[in-house]
């Protein structure tokens, strides 16, 4: 049996209002709240990382340097503007189209996630295919919050493009079946920790170590 195939899809095509500034390109720890999350996705054993942006997006908040690689590629998102569900269907296209068995799915304003958080996804994912068994859903937990990284199987896939408007995965976890919904718990804050405004921002900077 091979094994499963699953892409990334890192999320970058807000708008930062919030913020009032493009805030992926702003810096904190060792380069960008953007580069840090993509270079997180591209330093684990994701097969494929696609990075969701808005029409005109140039990556220069990509820090620190990209190299040129196969195993990531831009989706641009017409509709960007019309909230993350329609991010989401697009990196979920461009998932399809990599003949991906799975996604995960990543947001650009969460510096702080660990590659080895999603290879511990990848690492249950892939045991369960192997296994013949079935999965929606693999969840990251924090004090019984399920947030981003999510693995979805590909049996989502269809569930995901049919979301609207701001809607984010989480709609689809709600209604899922509970045998096909499993977490896993972290005590550690700081991977989930997503930057908004300014004064997430400043809270962050002050409270890195």
């Amino acid at each position: 049996m091979k094994t499963a195939k699953v892409s990334g899809i890192l999320l970058a095509a807000g708008g930062s209002s919030r913020m009032g500034r493009n805030k992926l390109g702003m810096r904190v720890g060792g380069g960008t709240i953007g580069g840090m999350a993509f270079h997180a996705a591209f330093q684990s054993n994701l097969d494929h990382v696609i990075v969701v942006t808005q029409k005109g997006d140039t990556l220069g908040w990509m820090e620190p340097p990209i190299c040129p690689s196969s195993r990531w590629t831009q989706a641009v998102c017409e509709e960007a503007a019309g909230g993350q569900a329609y991010s989401l269907r697009r990196g979920v296209q461009a998932a399809i189209e990599c003949k991906s068995d799975g996604i995960v799915v990543l947001l650009a304003d969460q510096p702080f996630v660990q590659p080895a958080m999603i290879n511990h996804l990848l690492s249950i994912f892939r045991t369960i295919m192997e296994d013949g068994e079935e999965v929606g859903v693999i969840a990251s937990r924090h004090e019984g919050r399920q947030q981003p990284p999510l693995l979805f199987s590909e049996s989502q896939f269809s569930k995901l493009l049919k979301l609207r408007g701001d809607t984010g995965a989480r709609k689809i976890i709600q209604g899922m079946p509970k045998n096909l919904c499993r977490s896993i718990d972290y005590q550690d804050w700081r991977p989930f920790y997503d930057i908004d405004t300014e004064d997430d921002y400043l809270w962050i900077m002050g409270n890195k170590h």
